[in-house]
């Protein structure tokens, strides 16, 4: 039996991959399974990706998509360096993304392709960066603009020299993890 001094999901996501480095952790039905070692991998890169784009610990970072290996290692990068998820529901409006991450005041959004053209840019000023969710990587609109029908990649499972140098901030067990916004059944979400 496992027992855990910490009950972090960093912490959590650091015994599972010790544990469980070569069983497999996320998947898309038919295709080749992610195992906890390369999970752990892809996350600590997206963690110091977030990191050097001015994301610290307890600031808000959106995840807008649908469900894929990619959008729960967003989460799991996200939650494991002390910054709290915002995750929205594919299927509000653009206009009700736009208030959810105002609201929040998110720095950074994930978004997959198929969702990025519900969104107005400048109506959601605060957010600093956008990162896609179909291959976990920063995108600038002037240069190319995600299409609805782009795949997903998973990243490969390589440390990034460019973020693997910096210092990520460690949560604690108290900390804000997430903060999720209601369907708005009878309101506003």
């Amino acid at each position: 039996m496992v027992s855990f001094k910490k009950l972090t999901i960093r912490d959590i996501l650091f015994r599972s991959r010790m544990a469980y480095s070569n069983r497999p952790s996320l998947a898309f039905v038919g295709q080749e399974p992610v195992t906890y070692a390369d999970m752990a991998v892809i996350v600590r890169n997206v963690s110091g990706m977030l990191n050097t784009l001015g994301i610290g610990k307890g600031d808000k970072v959106a995840l807008i998509g649908e469900n894929s290996p990619n959008w729960g290692m967003a989460y799991l990068a996200i939650t494991s360096m002390g910054a709290v998820v915002v995750p929205i529901l594919p299927d509000f409006s653009g206009h009700e993304m736009e208030s959810i991450i105002n609201h929040s005041e998110a720095k950074v959004v994930f978004v997959s392709a198929k969702l990025y053209g519900q969104l107005d840019r400048k109506n959601i000023p605060g957010v600093i960066a956008y990162i896609l969710i179909n291959n976990l990587q920063p995108f600038d609109e002037s240069v190319t603009t995600p299409t609805a029908g782009m795949p997903y990649e998973t990243p490969k499972a390589i440390v990034n020299v460019d973020y693997c140098d910096c210092e990520l901030p460690r949560p604690d067990e108290d900390d804000l993890a997430a903060i999720i916004y209601t369907s708005g059944t009878t309101g506003r979400p």
